[in-house]
């Protein structure tokens, strides 16, 4: 699982690294997340021709991110264009999840002595994943969300909702959803990486409950707002969408 380690911290550094330095610089997240792999791959895999290749595969897995999620997406086309370009290099990554040697090197040293979630045991290869796990799981995730929320035709920036700022998403509407989806998210894959996954499932209960009201809320606030309906429905998606990201970590670094 090193390659598929290795391609999820680029992609995480790359986002919460573009996250933070805002849209106009986006050659700060491509310069955090190829930066994230090269130094990974020298610290942590043997200097051998698959594993130059994995590294390579890798940057051009995050380049086609990047490309992809250069904008917010406009129509569902862009929006399955980005999905695909997340999909696509995981599952190759997956499926060549056997041949991947096991971590190595300094990074590998250093990662065994660290007496977190029983990673001595687990061995460096889990640490790494669970890493990249985590990071994916803070802004990319974030980006999947919304690139499915576009496809499925529920984003307000698909409903005639944004002459200006999206109904769904002003001010006053459904505040800090990206920050408690990551939360959440990160939640999820502590709780599965400790094999207490059972207890995710009171975090999404209880962000239902808390949300209900301002849900109701949201569809009353003017005649030009959203019917609860969608309102309902875009959470709903948003919602299972990050818990299938998160879900789908877990399983991968179980």
């Amino acid at each position: 699982m090193t390659w598929l380690a290795l391609l999820f911290l680029g992609l995480g550094a790359a986002d919460l690294a573009q996250a933070v330095a805002g849209p106009r610089r986006r050659w700060i997240g491509a310069l955090a997340g190829a930066s994230t792999i090269g130094v990974t791959a020298a610290l942590a895999l043997a200097p051998t021709l698959p594993n130059a290749l994995a590294a390579s595969a890798c940057l051009l897995a995050l380049g086609a991110w990047r490309a992809t999620h250069a904008a917010h997406p406009r129509g569902r086309t862009q929006a399955l264009l980005g999905l695909l370009a997340a999909a696509g290099p995981v599952a190759v990554g997956v499926a060549c999840s056997g041949l991947a040697p096991p971590a190595s090197g300094p990074l590998a040293d250093w990662l065994r002595s660290i007496p977190l979630l029983g990673l001595p045991t687990a061995g460096p290869d889990r640490a790494l994943l669970l890493l990249g796990a985590a990071l994916v799981n803070v802004e990319t995730a974030n980006l999947i969300v919304r690139d499915t929320l576009v496809a499925t035709g529920t984003s307000p920036l698909t409903r005639g909702h944004s002459d200006g700022e999206p109904a769904l998403l002003g001010p006053r509407r459904l505040r800090g959803g990206r920050a408690l989806g990551a939360m959440e998210r990160l939640l999820i894959l502590g709780f599965g990486a400790s094999g207490n996954l059972a207890a995710a499932g009171l975090v999404v209960a209880a962000k239902g409950l808390i949300r209900f009201p301002e849900l109701n809320a949201a569809s009353k606030g003017s005649p030009a707002s959203p019917r609860i309906d969608e309102i309902t429905e875009y959470f709903l998606i948003g919602s299972f969408a990050s818990i299938l990201v998160a879900l789908g970590t877990v399983a991968l670094t179980a």
